[in-house]
């Protein structure tokens, strides 16, 4: 979907800045078709799949354990949702079971010196634009707004490395 290729597009600026990885995390039922290609456009250095029938459509416990599930076997420093309805609905509940905060409907992103994701929110009836930043929690978890962030083609990136994984889902 385009709010996906706008995080990871966003992520990849990011982890410029910062010196880390990119890398996206699918839960479905089958591979999508051009996902390996949409990633490789976006500068996605990873990603993580888990495919499995009951991931066709989407159930809070079922999405939300196998997001946790993979947060901590990886421990990435910043979890990007999209702030779409079942975005909404998922990012709270991951940032609950790692009792992390979570910053909502932010419309653009930035870091800081010390590695920190400066998240950018309108606050007060949009009348003022808020930087909020979590520099004692790790990860560090947004939902950001579709249509907000640009698409931007990472110039020459390798394909994505592809890891099928198991375990991550329970019936």
């Amino acid at each position: 979907k385009k709010v996906s290729l706008e995080l990871l597009s966003e992520a990849r600026r990011l982890a410029d800045l910062s010196g880390q990885k990119v890398g996206a995390v699918l839960l479905a039922d089958e591979m999508l078709k051009g996902f390996e290609e949409n990633l490789s456009y976006v500068g996605c250095d990873y990603a993580h799949v888990v495919l499995d029938e009951q991931l066709k459509r989407y159930h809070t416990l079922d999405f939300s354990n196998c997001v946790v599930r993979m947060v901590e076997k990886y421990k990435p420093a910043v979890v990007l949702f999209p702030a779409t309805e079942n975005g909404r609905d998922l990012a709270p509940r991951v940032s609950c079971a790692l009792q992390t905060g979570l910053t909502a409907d932010c419309t653009a992103l930035d870091m800081d010196e010390k590695g920190n994701l400066v998240q950018i929110r309108p606050t007060y009836g949009g009348n003022i634009m808020a930087s909020i930043i979590t520099p004692n929690h790790r990860p560090q978890l947004a939902s950001v707004r579709p249509n907000v962030l640009s698409i931007e083609q990472a110039g020459q990136k390798d394909k994505p490395m592809i890891f099928l994984e198991s375990g991550m889902f329970t019936h």
